[in-house]
């Protein structure tokens, strides 16, 4: 991930993202907040490393269940801020699915932080993804 990628995020991908799990009428998708979400979301990304472990090592640190994920440089991996480790796609996509989860059926409630974060996640994946 580099910069110039950072500066093409725009307002409507964050749109898009939370579509899923927020109704274009709900109150924080506000054109402030869509906005605010952008921000955090890019800030917290450009803190945010992506690397790739060798075959040997990814097995170390995440056994079998890599295998699926690997690409011809290694494993994609990414350094999340404020989380121990790095983690790679199956993880990444885990923690997106339980937000949504837990959005859709009541238990967390929708806030800028929770939505930042999951923002955050769909574009560490989208990131990840893009990884060969």
């Amino acid at each position: 991930m580099d910069k110039k990628e950072l500066e093409n995020l725009t307002e409507d991908w964050v749109r898009e993202i939370l579509a899923d799990i927020a109704t274009e009428d709900h109150d924080l998708m506000g054109d402030k907040n869509i906005s605010e979400i952008l921000n955090r979301t890019v800030e917290n990304l450009k803190k945010t490393s992506f690397s790739y472990l060798g075959e040997e090592e990814a097995n170390k640190v995440f056994g079998e269940e890599m295998k699926g994920y690997l690409k011809s440089k290694g494993l994609p991996c990414v350094d999340i801020p404020g989380s121990s480790g790095v983690k790679f796609m199956k993880q990444i996509l885990n923690s997106q699915f339980k937000m949504r989860d837990d959005f859709l059926s009541g238990f967390k409630k929708p806030n800028l932080m929770y939505l930042s974060d999951y923002v955050y996640y769909s574009m560490a994946a989208h990131f990840l993804a893009k990884m060969v």
